[in-house]
């Protein structure tokens, strides 16, 4: 809908008003007023959680509405790096909340207006000192203190870089209560009742509802699919290779699938999981335009020119809600899949292989089936570059210092470096070269380059199988020169690795650890693939901590 004042809402409606969850543009971008709303609906107004972008201001608020006015819990993040956290009542941010700077200094107490103190509070420096009183008057201005005790930090002179009120993140709106909008439109899509949800957010957490019709459910995605073919052909009705090949794919999801059903083998779980990465792939499936508007609104919140650090744990927070509900929706399509927090290992057919013949790269002698394994896959790629920009803030004081250390240990010669690093001798390079005994620093690279790749994936097991092919490339490195069934202990193998890490040169390693220890399924944090990432982990922190090396150079 375009408006006569030059606004754009683009969304759902009801009667000719939005209604639902939609997005609207306000304002000429480059005035003060200009906005961009993303959220709930309702005749109209805004109603609901949404997010509102102050593009002129650089404000942006993360909380909940009610005619059209911020009212409820919510958050908002500056264009000067503070942020605020509390309960509105009709745009304005009062009683109980808190102001974060970005030099880790924080205010908890009472608010009359968002920077203004009113009442009983707590405000902390980033020396760690504490003044605990009534505090009273805006912050930029000069505020009143009466009935004071200041509180000196004499035990610990700094205050920790992540250290945060009490109640940070308490008072926000919870993720289960995000996007439910999204939600309702797919279950109206397929025919679900919205009483299926419970006050949370959450739905048969204990099963599916017995009141679902499976076999209806799949009757309305292919309506669903269909018409939305159609709806597109009319709009664009010329055909390309590429929209052939798209149509097949969607001829494909049309089909009622026989699998998931009602048992779950390894077979039908690898069909199912390539259905559903089809489906959330496509544009006409209700999967598909669940997934898009969830991470578009998941980019919306997060991305963009002026992002905030301290955002990052309600960022996981909601990725995880989102994935998890996603996932409910999955299991009306395919009711064998094991309920969400839950996971099964489907057993591997003929040992190390699939059952294509394909090598397994499962760290595990099985498929795992869980709701992180199932959507991951679909859903970080879309949100991986908003996502890892919070990760670069927040890991940005450790990681500068890694790479500044980095540089420093790249300008040195294997034979410089080895040796610094406390690298056995057999390992060093070796001077003489043949075709049957290349250096070993050139074998070596072939581990330097496969880390490397670490940044060009997005998903935690897909990390670490990088690690592991990393440590394989090293292994065969070493036994061509000290024979096949030599085996590594781990006082030879940490300094190797330790100079394999340092040649990577892996931009933001500590946002790369940061995340996988966020997303990674506990059935992946132990065994082989947990103490190959533990070895990095502490690779990076040895880097971090290592001055007499770096003194040495």
């Amino acid at each position: 809908m375009k408006y006569a004042a030059g606004d754009i809402y683009e969304g759902y409606f009801k009667d000719g008003h939005p209604h639902g969850h939609g997005i609207k543009r306000q304002g000429d971008f480059t005035s003060l007023s200009a906005t961009i709303y993303t959220g709930e609906w309702i005749a109209g107004v805004k109603q609901g959680y949404g997010v509102m972008d102050y593009i002129g201001k650089g404000e942006k608020y993360l909380g909940n509405w009610s005619d059209n006015k911020k009212h409820g819990c919510g958050l908002i993040v500056t264009l000067d790096g503070i942020y605020y956290e509390g309960l509105f009542t009709q745009d304005i941010l009062t009683g109980h909340g808190v102001m974060v700077f970005e030099d880790g200094t924080h205010y908890e107490g009472e608010f009359r207006a968002a920077g203004i103190f009113s009442g009983k509070g707590v405000l902390t420096f980033s020396s760690g000192d504490r003044i605990e009183g009534s505090l009273n008057g805006a912050w930029t201005e000069g505020v009143k203190i009466t009935n004071g005790v200041m509180h000196m930090n004499v035990s610990n002179p700094a205050l920790p870089a992540n250290s945060k009120p009490n109640s940070f993140g308490k008072l926000s709106v919870a993720p289960n209560q995000k996007w439910n909008a999204l939600f309702r439109q797919c279950f109206h899509s397929l025919g679900v009742p919205e009483t299926i949800l419970t006050p949370t957010g959450n739905h048969f957490a204990n099963g599916p509802n017995p009141t679902v019709d499976n076999v209806k459910i799949w009757q309305k995605v292919a309506v669903a699919i269909s018409c939305s073919q159609k709806e597109k052909h009319v709009k664009s009705p010329i055909k390309s290779s590429s929209n052939s090949d798209i149509e097949k794919s969607v001829d494909c999801l049309e089909v009622i699938p026989t699998f998931g059903q009602k048992i779950l083998n390894l077979n039908g779980y690898m069909e199912l999981k390539q259905y559903v990465y089809n489906a959330c792939e496509s544009s006409h499936h209700p999967l598909g335009q669940l997934v898009l508007g969830l991470t578009n609104a998941f980019n919306t919140t997060y991305g963009g020119v002026r992002v905030h650090p301290l955002l990052l744990s309600h960022a996981v927070k909601e990725l995880k809600s989102i994935t998890s509900r996603l996932y409910q929706v999955v299991r009306l399509l395919f009711p064998a899949l094991p309920p969400e927090g839950s996971d099964v290992v489907l057993p591997y057919k003929g040992g190390d292989e699939n059952s294509d013949g394909s090598d397994n790269s499962n760290p595990i002698e099985g498929e795992v089936v869980s709701a992180s394994s199932l959507l991951q896959p679909a859903l970080l790629p879309r949100v991986h570059p908003a996502l890892f920009v919070l990760y670069a803030l927040h890991n940005k004081a450790e990681d500068d210092t890694y790479w500044r250390r980095l540089l420093k240990w790249n300008r040195q010669p294997d034979a410089t470096l080895m040796p610094l690093l406390g690298i056995d001798q057999k390992f060093w390079p070796t001077s003489t070269l043949s075709p049957t005994h290349p250096p070993k620093e050139q074998k070596f690279q072939e581990a330097v380059e496969t880390l490397q790749q670490l940044k060009t994936t997005f998903s935690p097991i897909e990390k670490l199988l990088v690690i592991r092919s990393t440590f394989q490339k090293m292994t065969d490195a070493v036994q061509h020169e000290l024979g096949a069934q030599y085996l590594w202990s781990m006082d030879e193998l940490f300094p190797v690795f330790h100079f394999v890490v340092v040649r990577a040169r892996i931009l933001q390693l500590g946002s790369e650890i940061h995340f996988v220890e966020d997303f990674l399924e506990p059935a992946m944090q132990h065994g082989e693939l947990g103490l190959m990432f533990t070895t990095l982990k502490a690779c990076y922190f040895q880097i971090l901590q290592e001055k007499m090396s770096i003194n040495a150079l």
